[in-house]
């Protein structure tokens, strides 16, 4: 049975979610790997660290399972490799050379968002003050509450933005709104 705070949390997500989605209109392959200039990222980066970060969080740190891109959509995601863990060298490079084919990379998107939606909807009271070790990523502890609140909602909006600016530097719209 769920509880007041996981129906919070997961009316948060599903807008965070439709937002996202909205702001992807429009976005086809040639959009999504345009190179903006100075040190931004393409679309193409940008959209799927959001979407490989929440598969590997709600997966690895919350339901302790392994993520859809390596189970369901293994070898499927539309990217031509996964989010590299390594921070320093790898990430960087990757953000401005992952290739996506954008309509195959929205079918992961969908099962990912999906796949979160439903376990946040799924949690109790209980469940939301358990704490989630961040530690090997230099956070600490975190109640899941703001694990979900902050590292998986929180973290579709700033992308949204990034979007969006992207979208308009190319002179589409950035925000359905």
């Amino acid at each position: 049975m769920n509880s007041f705070g996981s129906e919070i949390l997961l009316n948060q997500l599903k807008a965070a979610h439709g937002a996202l989605e909205q702001t992807m209109e429009g976005v086809n392959d040639k959009v999504a790997h345009f190179m903006p200039p100075g040190t931004a990222n393409p679309i193409a980066g940008v959209y799927a660290h959001l979407v490989f970060s929440e598969d590997l969080f709600i997966h690895g740190f919350l339901k302790k399972t392994p993520p859809l891109f390596e189970t369901k959509f293994k070898d499927k995601t539309g990217a031509s490799e996964v989010h590299p863990m390594d921070w320093k060298v790898e990430y960087p490079r990757w953000l401005k050379e992952v290739y996506l084919d954008i309509k195959q990379f929205q079918k992961y998107a969908k099962a990912v968002f999906e796949e979160s939606e439903k376990y946040v909807e799924s949690l109790t009271d209980e469940d939301l003050k358990k704490d989630v070790d961040m530690s090997a990523w230099g956070m600490g502890t975190k109640k899941e509450y703001d694990f979900i609140a902050n590292l998986i909602s929180g973290h579709v909006y700033p992308t949204m933005g990034e979007i969006a600016v992207l979208k308009g530097i190319q002179g589409l719209k950035g925000y359905p709104f």
